[in-house]
């Protein structure tokens, strides 16, 4: 279990210990999309998305659990992370169950996140997106999780 320090000095734990999900077998669904196939696996725990002022140094509780997300622009900071991680008081809005759309992705593809956003649209279900190098996450609100999964499963080829 992954600890850090509390700005009211307790000591807490991440909700996730990385060496456990691991060796969890997660649920896969696949999907085509632009003669592609994927995976698209749901990421166990709930996250918050945080704000903080541009020039506030990253805090360390940020590494916490299997996936966080730092953004800075001259306007914000921006932290996507577990919920159980962030200190009480602090802007955030919480609530978010995220999708895992498994790469690696060719930087060439296009069309891999809109097959995935335009049902979820029409839907009237809002996310959060983020791309890495190899991997783009979906994130939804936890009311609209298992819907958004239904509807995705609309799209499910064999």
């Amino acid at each position: 279990m992954v600890t850090y320090p509390s700005p009211e000095g307790r000591v807490d734990s991440c909700a996730f210990d990385r060496k456990i999900f691991q060796a969890v077998d997660h649920p896969k669904r696949s999907f085509a999309r632009m003669n592609r196939s994927f995976n698209i696996s749901p990421m166990p725990g709930e996250y918050a998305i945080v704000r903080l002022g541009p020039a506030e140094p990253v805090p360390a509780w940020v590494d916490c659990g299997i996936f966080y997300s730092i953004t800075r622009t001259p306007e914000e900071l921006s932290l996507l992370v577990e919920t159980a991680a962030v200190p009480h008081g602090l802007e955030m809005e919480s609530g978010w169950k995220g999708l895992k759309l498994e790469g690696p992705f060719p930087f060439d593809a296009n069309g891999i996140l809109a097959g995935i956003l335009s049902p979820l649209a029409e839907a009237g279900i809002s996310i959060l997106a983020v791309s890495t190098f190899e991997t783009d996450y979906v994130f939804v609100k936890s009311e609209n999780f298992d819907e958004a999964l239904r509807v995705l499963e609309i799209k499910e080829t064999a």
